[in-house]
This record gives structure tokens, sequence and C-alpha cells, in this order.
């Protein structure tokens, strides 16, 4: 393509990685072209659909935990209001009128009286 001139131009032994775009460029065209933009929607997607059902598993898992919170409570209150009643019972028999009577009804065991006991020097 000579132009005006005499001499024949011809391109060079060496290609260079670079040219410059003979076409013009669109309005919206996105930097690195189709196929980079393709693969990262791709990828962005998968991420997405992970992120997704991890969040389900996650909000599962917490629902069962927080079930299991309340069940486990809800024993430990039933527990605490028998504990209540035994320690209740306990102090009824530990009493000094209770151990007396139990001893006299099944050992035949009774507090001597005041002309049964000798006091030595």
């Amino acid at each position: 393509m000579n132009y005006q001139n005499s001499c024949t131009i011809g391109r060079p032994v060496f290609q260079p990685g670079f040219t410059q775009r003979r076409g013009r460029r669109r309005a919206f065209e996105l930097p690195g072209g189709a196929m980079l933009w393709l693969a990262a929607v791709k990828v962005a997607l998968v991420a997405v659909g992970v992120a997704l059902i991890v969040n389900l598993w996650l909000g599962h898992a917490v629902s069962t935990v927080r079930q299991d919170i309340a069940t486990i409570a809800e024993h430990q209150l039933v527990l605490k209001d028998e504990q209540m009643a035994l320690l209740a019972e306990r102090a009824g028999l530990m009493s000094e009128q209770q151990v007396q009577r139990e001893a006299g009804s099944r050992l035949a065991l009774f507090a001597p009286e005041q002309d049964q006991v000798l006091k030595l020097r």
C-alpha cells in the first residue's frame, strides 16, 4: 500500500506481540474478552450455589442445636424440681425425731431414761 510514496514499505520480519487495534471499539466492550467473563460468571454461580447450600446446612444445624438445648433445659428443670423434693425428704429423714423413731421401730434402740444412766467419776 503505497500512497504517494515511491518506496515500498514491507512488514518487519519481527512480529511483536502487541499491535494496534484495527477495528473500532464497541461501546460496552468488557476488558479481557467475553470468554474470560463467561468463565468468571460460571465460577461466581458455582460459588453462590455452594454458599447457599452451606447456608442451608448451617441453618439446619443451628436449629437442631437450639431444639436440643431447649429439650435439655426442660429436662434440667424437671431434675431441679426432683432434686428439691429429694432434699426436702432428706431433711425430714435426717431430723432427730425421725432418726429416733426409726431406730426404735427397726432396731429396737431407744434413748435411756434418767434412772438408767449412771455417771462415774
